[in-house]
């Protein structure tokens, strides 16, 4: 059976939400669906295996909480959903606070590492409190398609 990216819609909450719980993101829990929110997945069968976030914060769009379940990780899902996610980002600067080892995964799509500093200041912000958990993190930015 193959992986069908597509788009969520309402619908999908319940099973996305299930996805973070068992990969024990719980922090990542998001009250779904409005209108600020665009959420590419993964399917297998029924089954969401994968979700990333697209979402607006303070008037920033904001690439968040990327999750693939373990049993399907190292199959370029990850990369097919990012893809995904590009005809969003054509007319939006984007910004994304990722793991130190992912700057080239997420520079596929055109991101680059920016100062911390250059990032809007509620993302600074929480790039500093991440820094503080010890998490290895840096601030990239995607500029709209010119």
């Amino acid at each position: 059976m193959s992986i069908v990216i597509r788009r969520a819609e309402h619908k999908d909450a319940e099973a996305i939400n299930a996805l973070y719980l068992d990969m024990r993101s719980a922090s990542d829990l998001v009250a779904y669906y409005d209108d600020d929110q665009i959420f590419i997945i993964a399917e297998h069968g029924n089954a969401i295996v994968g979700s990333v976030r697209l979402c607006v914060e303070e008037g920033y769009w904001i690439l968040r909480t990327m999750r693939v379940h373990p049993d399907f990780q190292k199959q370029g899902i990850g990369m097919k959903m990012l893809h995904a996610l590009e005809e969003y980002l054509r007319t939006h600067n984007c910004y994304c606070l990722p793991y130190t080892h992912l700057v080239n995964f997420y520079g596929a799509i055109g991101f680059e590492t920016i100062e911390p500093g250059e990032a809007p200041v509620h993302l600074h912000e929480r790039f500093k409190t991440y820094c503080d958990k010890q998490m290895q993190v840096v601030v990239m930015k995607r500029l709209a398609d010119r």
